[in-house]
């Protein structure tokens, strides 16, 4: 095949048909799967080693009687009003409230008389002690006052809740203005100083102490406690054994 370019022909070569590349072959795609987190194999034993102590068996709900709750992580609540009721009349119940030589006084609660309403819970997550309670206490009082050792009697109550744990509680006294024994008995003015004396001086610190200690019984667990108790109890020696075992180990 020529071409004229100046009156010159020129020899050009012909055209070379365009060839297809064979489509390479389809390769088979590889996927690596890699072990999910919650997919945990036991540890093959260390031949290598073999003084070194076996790992410790996991805590599944499986493995345990119950099933359900293991190490307390879940929200759990314990109904405490009774536990609460049965520990305010161990404190209380004849607790001695005012004893004055210099005023010949003498006042103390009357056993059995103390009663305990509203609500009073203790709640128990991730090992932790929530107590919540708020609580009307009522108790009776009575007792003798002055040389001729007239009669006094009255009731006294007052709020308990977790928010004031730390603070003495402000107790409201009132005084009987008929005793059993009639009219006749009652001193008025005798039954106002024995009224005051209840939720004043002595008698208050007293009261102060023993609420003191049912609160203090609440920030440990209240009805819970034995059980909070030997719970920690366990994990310590879990964790002391496995560190024993380490240390055997190195």
């Amino acid at each position: 095949m020529a071409a004229f370019s100046g009156g010159r022909a020129l020899r050009v070569a012909p055209p070379v048909p365009c060839r297809r590349q064979p489509a390479a072959p389809a390769r088979a795609a590889l996927f690596l799967f890699a072990p999910s987190r919650n997919s945990r194999r036991p540890s093959p034993p260390d031949t290598a080693n073999p003084a070194a102590p076996p790992a410790p068996p996991r805590t599944d709900p499986q493995d345990r009687s119950d099933g359900t709750n293991v190490g307390g992580w879940h929200w759990r609540e314990v109904q405490a009003l009774p536990w609460a009721r049965q520990r305010l009349s161990e404190l209380l119940d004849g607790a001695v409230l005012v004893d004055d030589p210099s005023t010949q006084t003498r006042l103390a609660v009357v056993a059995g008389s103390v009663e305990a309403t509203g609500d009073c819970t203790v709640n128990l997550r991730k090992g932790k002690i929530i107590p919540f309670y708020e609580l009307e206490v009522c108790l009776r009082w009575e007792g003798t006052a002055g040389p001729e050792g007239k009669r006094c009697a009255g009731s006294a109550e007052t709020t308990l809740g977790v928010e004031n744990a730390d603070e003495a509680p402000a107790w409201r006294a009132t005084a009987d203005a008929r005793l059993d024994r009639g009219e006749t008995d009652v001193d008025e003015p005798t039954q106002d100083a024995a009224r005051g004396a209840v939720v004043r001086g002595a008698s208050r610190a007293k009261l102060a102490e023993l609420i003191a200690r049912f609160h203090e019984g609440m920030e440990k667990g209240g009805p819970a406690a034995a059980e909070i108790a030997a719970a920690r109890a366990g994990a310590a020696a879990g964790a002391g054994g496995e560190g024993a075992g380490a240390a055997a180990g190195k």
